[in-house]
């Protein structure tokens, strides 16, 4: 059984390292809320039209870089089978929201999803909040990744930011 610590960004990781928490982790480096979302289930395309989009505002890396980058990133995320438990460590800003959607879709289309468990907490993710939360959290049922899929969704189509999607999960 692998355990994975999905986090939202490389500060977030810099934090969780201090920590000696158990389990890999997996940085989510993606921007949701900068250029184009593309309408494609294809995750190859989809991660070509965000290299191009992400490489206007990264720092020098280059969007055959950041290509790589989203491609294994995805692929971590669906290479996990039901016997795996995925930790989701997010907060409620906008950022946030959008990348609990897409990842929310993407557990979505996995014909075996692995457990998840959901962290969500209005703090900067520093050590002190890692250590503080780390035994909370709620586990996500098939309806859940139903309504993540549907954020994401209407997130892609412009017809709402997934403002709702916090507002379903207490932990």
């Amino acid at each position: 059984m692998r355990k994975i610590n999905l986090l939202n960004g490389d500060c977030a990781l810099e934090a969780w390292k201090q920590c000696a928490l158990a389990g890999e982790t997996l940085v989510w480096r993606e921007n949701y809320l900068h250029g184009r979302l593309p309408d494609t289930a294809d995750l190859t395309a989809f991660n070509s039209i965000r290299a191009e989009e992400l490489h206007t505002i990264a720092n020098g890396a280059t969007a055959a870089e950041i290509f790589a980058d989203l491609q294994t990133m995805h692929n971590t995320l669906l290479s996990l089978n039901a016997d795996d438990l995925l930790t989701l460590w997010f907060d409620y800003c906008p950022f946030d929201r959008t990348m609990l959607a897409r990842v929310l879709y993407l557990l979505s289309t996995m014909p075996a999803v692995p457990q998840i468990r959901l962290i969500i907490q209005d703090t900067v993710w520093d050590k002190a909040a890692f250590l503080r939360y780390a035994d909370t959290g709620i586990m996500l049922t098939g309806s859940d990744l139903c309504y993540g899929k549907e954020q994401w969704q209407d997130y892609c189509g412009k017809i709402t930011a997934p403002e709702n999607l916090m507002q379903r999960f207490t932990c």
